[in-house]
């Protein structure tokens, strides 16, 4: 196969000779085998023959070398929930792959700010490993972003690609399967075109996208579903929305071609291919349609440029949203989005914690119940236990052999989301947890938050007897739309009551 030199990545390949397409999946768990991951791969494919060239490990990832067609079919599964896990899967060569990623994943984990924020922006000043010019780069840094997200449990809500270069918004397509939280993300002075069918359909699934219109006498902020500007209308419906297809469809040779000789869709150690056609998975759904209704976030309120001259809307938004959340004393209202806002629970924290806690009590006092017990936990609550020494052939040994025992052995991992923790609780204490005796005491940190220690006896059995436990729960409770949930909550069982 004819090869020619580059300036970036080692060796290049004249075009169309390229056959084979390079898959790195991150799955997350060790306990996964990768020939598991590959036969769901078959069986979500329907293609028991799916022809994989070279199957090798690297770095948690599981790497498959496939037919470009089988790797196009893969690249739609990006984000399929495997053993109720979300597989991470990007296409990027394998030289490239073990040449950056320590790095990568290093540098990203040195940019995380306030444990949410991912500051990505102005990379060429620094020693970024790649190049946000490139269209596979850019998905690559989204991906290894996930990966960082996921390994060290983090809730990444914001993405700041500012000053980057950026050109087409596609290489953005899968950035919500790989970090699913995200709320906001920040491409000023990129040379992007606003109304580019990705954007929006980013700003559909409630993500706010803030650009600019610095050096651009076209480009225009995304609209808002039910904006009633004529002028705005005309864009939206006519020769923009073409535009935006167009550009969102597949990626454009010419638009990246560098001086360098490098060629985007052709490449051996350090190409990508453009097969991530629009989040269309096989069936021809749309990966944001979950997401995608009519009451969306208004991106309007959102993509006020710095101009002097303010809008009619400004004195409102600069007022804040509602009594909860006030907007920065700034002239650029967008600090609104970085200004901390108080819980969304009022200050009488007593009469609005009580009656929730002793609800919660009663709640785990039943011996069935795992729907009326689900209510109290956040989506992504976190659960963790620990107690004392204890011999081996105790109840409590027996019922936690994947204890926290902070003095012996492996800790167990904590365990996350509100259906698993709830049903840790039932499998454990299967005749009800029955936190008898309760007392607690309630703490407002900050403003933000409830934290609350709780204590009483709970009930284990074993061979038909039942032994009482010391039992102290810390709880962190929060406000969240304008209801209360646990978000962490950590259970210590002391010895046996009597003892």
């Amino acid at each position: 196969m004819a090869q020619r030199q580059g300036g970036r990545g080692g060796k290049r390949f004249q075009k169309g000779q390229r056959e084979n397409s390079d898959i790195v999946i991150d799955y997350s768990r060790s306990d996964f085998a990768p020939d598991d991951v590959v036969n769901f791969l078959k069986n979500e494919l329907h293609n028991e023959n799916l022809n994989i060239i070279h199957q090798s490990t690297f770095h948690g990832f599981l790497c498959l070398s496939v037919s470009k067609e089988d790797g196009t079919s893969i690249i739609r599964l990006n984000g399929r929930s495997f053993n109720n896990v979300p597989l991470f899967i990007a296409q990027v060569a394998f030289g490239r792959l073990r040449e950056n990623v320590k790095n990568v994943l290093e540098f990203i984990r040195a940019k995380i700010q306030s444990g949410n924020t991912i500051d990505l922006s102005n990379l060429r000043e620094g020693n970024f490993p790649l190049n946000m010019n490139y269209f596979g780069d850019v998905i690559f840094t989204c991906f290894c972003a996930g990966v960082v997200a996921r390994r060290d449990h983090l809730r990444i809500q914001k993405v700041n690609f500012d000053d980057n270069g950026l050109k087409n918004a596609s290489a953005l397509s899968y950035i919500k399967t790989y970090l699913p939280n995200i709320e906001e993300i920040s491409l000023r002075n990129n040379p992007l075109d606003p109304n580019e069918k990705v954007l929006q359909n980013l700003k559909n699934s409630r993500i706010r996208i803030i650009t600019d219109t610095k050096n651009s006498n076209n480009r225009k902020h995304i609209q808002s579903n039910d904006d009633n500007s004529d002028d705005d209308d005309d864009s939206s419906d006519g020769n923009n929305e073409s535009n935006s297809d167009d550009n969102s469809e597949g990626y454009d040779d010419s638009e990246n071609d560098s001086s360098d000789g490098y060629d985007q869709n052709n490449e051996s150690d350090g190409g990508y291919e453009n097969d991530y056609d629009n989040n269309n998975d096989e069936s021809g759904n749309n990966n944001y349609s979950d997401n995608n209704d009519s009451d969306g976030y208004d991106q309007d309120d959102d993509e006020e440029n710095n101009s002097s001259e303010d809008s009619p809307d400004s004195d409102d938004l600069r007022a804040g949203d509602d009594e909860y959340h006030q907007a920065a004393p700034s002239r650029n209202y967008r600090e609104l989005d970085f200004t901390p806002a108080p819980s969304q629970i009022k200050n009488n924290h007593n009469a609005e914690l009580t009656p929730f806690l002793d609800a919660y009590i009663d709640a785990c006092r039943a011996p069935s119940g795992h729907d009326d017990l689900i209510d109290f936990y956040a989506d992504d609550a976190v659960f963790s236990l620990t107690f004392l020494k204890a011999s081996s052939g105790s109840p409590i040994s027996l019922l936690f052999p994947d204890n926290r025992n902070i003095l012996h052995g492996a800790r167990a991992p904590q365990i996350n989301g509100a259906d698993k923790v709830v049903s840790f609780i039932r499998e454990k204490f299967k005749g009800g947890f029955a936190l008898e005796g309760a007392k607690y005491e309630i703490s407002l940190v900050s403003g933000q938050f409830f934290a609350v220690t709780m204590s009483g006896t709970v009930a284990i059995e074993k061979d038909g007897a039942t032994q009482e436990y010391g039992c102290t729960k810390s709880l962190v409770v929060i406000g969240v739309r304008r209801r209360l949930v646990i978000a962490n909550e950590h259970m210590f069982l002391r010895i046996p009551t009597g003892h």
